[in-house]
């Protein structure tokens, strides 16, 4: 390690190009890391300046200087999306420092030169009309766990799906992170990361229990996108009675940070009251790992290419006990969770706020809705269904149990199995191994 010192920053080289240059930052005692990121930055190598900065912030978690620097690298590396994703971890750090006011401006320029390009302006707070998730209290839902191909041609779309993964495969990058950020308005339980469609940006909910991405009509207008005409394609559930709603297919060019797929279908349907959804279709030649900032409304998801070799976790060491194995049913992720004692299969879900159940399978498990549950209903796309929260004895899935804790359950849940979300593992940060079939959770 080099010798720590005093620093005195001087951020003009990090100039944008298009007319924003930051103010000189204060004096900051800064690590070798910090220091390391500088120069390779002032030197344009920005991919090896990424590296020391996010080895930086490992040290030192609320490093402002080092996440306004990821802005700057990512903009220069033309990731506008975490470029903007960097800028506003530095501006919750604080506003209205020097460098908080900077990342403002870079935001705002951002913002500008979207608009002169004839893209949609970056969106920063959803609609809150549809604020709460499948699992949410008074949740807008559209159960993307059972967001199921039973539609029409849907056998041919999945070879053409698994024929396109294989010629895009080399072209996809070994390694990345992706920025992610919570919504405090929304229940904070979600992650949402910057996508483009079509080179023009949007907001999209990580979603591990949505076979496919999706989207709304109402997503294609904020896009510019043309809406489809012609028959349907498939179908999809979601929380409520009325039944299937139909989908269409799309095919785009969906990215998210360094991860970009040309001709990549997603999944369109009428309308989606709720952000859209980036399902496994998109992400799964990946292992990931979620890893929270110490501020948990942040952090970053990160993506290493599954080589199909024995491993493939990013861990050099595996703990006993942390490893909870999955199957699949279609894409969706099986675990067995074990409710007040009880195993039961369950979809691992990271769209789904809680842990959720129909009524007939906490029944089957022998959990009975209580007299002074909150009521609620589940209000989605086809329907509105009637939903008790209340707490159980525990709830555990591998190294994590949690005790007192509230599950939701569902009149009508249209699958047959049950959600674990967001509220039981979202304080630890985890990795999917695609090869092993393994979560590997560690604190």
């Amino acid at each position: 390690m080099k010798a720590r010192k005093i620093l005195s920053v001087v951020l003009l080289s990090c100039s944008f190009g298009f007319g924003l240059v930051a103010p000189v930052v204060p004096p900051v005692l800064a690590s070798s890391n910090y220091q390391d990121g500088m120069q390779m930055m002032q030197a344009k190598q920005y991919a090896r300046a990424v590296a020391s900065f996010e080895q930086a912030l490992r040290e030192n978690p609320r490093d402002q200087n080092s996440y306004y620097c990821l802005g700057t690298c990512y903009y220069n590396m033309k990731d506008l999306n975490n470029a903007k994703s960097y800028y506003m971890s530095a501006i919750q750090i604080s506003a209205s420092s020097r460098t908080g006011i900077a990342a403002k401006q870079a935001l705002k320029s951002l913002e500008q030169q979207a608009q002169k390009s004839g893209a949609t302006p970056v969106r920063t707070i959803s609609n809150t009309s549809s604020t709460q998730s499948r699992s949410g209290s008074t949740s807008t839902t559209n159960n993307t766990a059972a967001n199921s191909t039973a539609g029409i041609g849907i056998s041919k779309r999945v070879s053409r799906e698994e024929e396109d993964l294989a010629k895009d495969i080399h072209t996809l990058p070994t390694d990345t992170r992706v920025r992610f950020h919570r919504r405090p308005e929304s229940g904070g339980d979600h992650l949402y990361v910057e996508a483009s469609v079509n080179n023009r940006p949007i907001t999209v909910m990580f979603d591990t229990g949505a076979e496919m991405c999706s989207f709304g009509f109402n997503h294609l207008q904020q896009l510019g996108i043309p809406i489809p005409t012609g028959k349907p394609t498939g179908q999809s559930l979601g929380l409520g009675s009325s039944g299937p709603q139909a989908t269409w297919t799309v095919y785009t060019t969906l990215r998210v940070g360094n991860i970009e797929r040309k001709n990549f279908p997603i999944s369109v349907q009428k309308n989606l009251g709720l952000d859209p959804l980036l399902g496994q279709s998109f992400f799964k030649a990946f292992h990931y790992t979620v890893e929270a900032d110490s501020n948990p409304q942040t952090g970053a998801i990160h993506f290493t290419r599954n080589t199909g070799k024995q491993s493939g976790s990013i861990y050099k060491q595996r703990e006993a006990g942390a490893e909870v194995p999955f199957s699949r049913e279609g894409r969706e992720m099986l675990v067995n969770a074990t409710i007040n004692g009880r195993s039961v299969p369950m979809y691992f879900d990271t769209g789904a706020a809680g842990v959720t159940l129909s009524k007939d399978l906490a029944k089957s498990i022998g959990v009975n809705v209580p007299e002074d549950a909150d009521e609620g209903y589940d209000s989605g796309a086809s329907g509105d269904s009637k939903s008790w929260t209340f707490p159980v004895r525990s709830v555990k899935l591998g190294p994590i149990e949690k005790t007192n804790f509230n599950i939701r359950v569902v009149e009508d849940l249209p699958m047959k199995r049950g959600l674990v979300g967001q509220t039981l593992f979202g304080d630890w940060r985890y990795t999917i191994d695609s090869t092993n079939n393994v979560i590997r959770f560690k604190r």
